[in-house]
């Protein structure tokens, strides 16, 4: 490989580091429609500029904690649920709980 190409390879691998996002909210709402159950998702990947995460839902505001707190390698990443009982965050599992819980996720 020259040393051109090694330029170009490195060059294009931090390229698409920069692309990755830290943080994410994944949005899952289920509804009753005339007796069955429909479910519908959607995720979105950001980098935070600040040190809370705020998304509005069905009239209620949810707060949760970024990866700007401290190191999170995982990132922070939650699921907000919109069913008929309400709206509700919770922290995923593969996220850095230290790190993200420092505000804790609540929709209000």
């Amino acid at each position: 490989m020259t040393i051109k190409t090694t330029l170009v390879a490195t060059a294009t691998f931090i390229g698409l580091v920069s692309l990755v996002n830290a943080d994410s909210v994944n949005v899952v709402t289920t509804a009753d429609v005339a007796g069955q159950t429909v479910t519908t998702e959607k995720e979105i990947g950001f980098t935070p500029t600040s040190d809370t995460i705020t998304v509005k839902v069905a009239g209620k505001t949810c707060t949760m904690g970024s990866s700007t707190l401290g190191s999170a390698p995982q990132g922070c990443n939650y699921i907000i649920n919109v069913d008929v009982s309400g709206v509700s965050a919770t922290l995923k599992e593969d996220s850095t709980v230290a790190v993200c819980s420092k505000i804790p996720a609540v929709c209000e």
